[in-house]
């Protein structure tokens, strides 16, 4: 049986948790664009990315330049 896009993406998306602790909004919407997702699909992948207990961060950490005196 073959992966669906869905699969894929939270595949990319796993890994991508895995690696920097957390998932933006935009990580999940990317793959829609990414795998040929439809709105539904990207849906669906937000719902599976929730399940899993993963961290979705809607502001991720910006490193602002401090200015020495």
């Amino acid at each position: 049986m073959a992966c669906t896009g869905i699969e894929k993406a939270f595949e990319f998306l796993l890994k991508k948790s895995t690696s920097q602790g957390y998932l933006c909004l935009d990580d999940i919407l990317s793959c829609g664009e990414l795998f040929n997702l439809d709105v539904d699909d990207v849906e669906r992948l937000t719902d599976v990315v929730i399940e899993n207990n993963i961290i979705i961060n809607n502001h991720p950490k910006v490193e602002i330049p401090v200015e020495n005196d």
